[in-house]
């Protein structure tokens, strides 16, 4: 079959037509002379074809040039990307389809694996717990001088955080318990506590001004009354307090302690 010949009219037929984009009419930009054999950005060098005629190119400069890898991920990423809102991607066959995921696997794998990634940055598959103890103790070593965090803040300043309009999703039950167990456990230094109190001096509590409906006050009263509460008689102001909250505001915490 000759491939040249049927590249060649595919780009001939776009071209006497003179298309353009408009609504009702679904083109795909083309470099009729790939990037990486040499082609510019010109008008020159760029058409427009339907998304069928696209698939058919790229599959055809592929078949040309076997061992290019740029075009082979080229083909493939027309063979995988699914359609969207600006794109309509022609759907291939299941022989394609095997034939681009068989040859994917050949070319990630071995000397032409090496070949491509030599000289780019990369995600490892894996990292040795010797690296991690290097990049630990290098992290540890760093000292980040006043100068720099200054110009970080006001890089920063006005920035709305990556979360703001993000939906928290609830956490799931095991979760919870994951949180609990590793909080029991967990012991605050003293000097911890005295930065969270001069962290949160004079903020407004979260329900500083709300008020309880007389239906709910009730329903609570009710509620505790059932309830077996254990009682504690304060020695400095004689006042009987349940148990859960005696140790936090009475007994060697009271007020009327001298």
């Amino acid at each position: 079959m000759n491939y040249d010949k049927i590249y060649n009219q595919i780009i001939d037929k776009s071209k006497k037509e003179r298309r353009k984009k408009k609504k009702g009419c679904y083109y795909e930009k083309h470099h009729i002379i790939p990037k990486c054999l040499g082609g510019l950005d010109n008008i020159d060098n760029i058409t427009l074809l339907t998304a069928r005629e696209h698939f058919i190119c790229h599959r055809i400069l592929h078949i040309l040039n076997p061992n290019n890898f740029k075009l082979f991920m080229a083909f493939e990423m027309m063979c995988n990307v699914n359609d969207s809102k600006n794109q309509y991607r022609y759907t291939p066959s299941s022989r394609v389809i095997e034939y681009i995921k068989i040859e994917h696997s050949k070319r990630m794998s071995g000397e032409n694996n090496i070949k491509y990634w030599k000289g780019k940055k990369r995600i490892l598959p894996s990292v040795t717990q010797k690296t991690k103890n290097k990049i630990s103790k290098s992290l540890k070593d760093h000292n980040v001088s006043e100068e720099t965090k200054e110009k970080i803040r006001i890089k920063n300043k006005g920035k709305k955080p990556w979360n703001k309009d993000k939906k928290l999703q609830p956490l799931s039950e095991e979760h919870k318990r994951k949180i609990s167990i590793s909080n029991k456990n967990k012991i605050v230094s003293e000097e911890t506590k005295e930065k969270l109190r001069i962290a949160n001096k004079g903020q407004i509590s979260w329900n500083k001004g709300r008020t309880t409906p007389e239906e709910v006050k009730i329903k609570i009263g009710k509620a505790n009354k059932k309830r077996k509460v254990k009682y504690i008689k304060c020695l400095y102001c004689n006042r009987e307090i349940p148990a859960s909250n005696y140790y936090q505001w009475h007994g060697e915490k009271c007020k009327n302690k001298k």
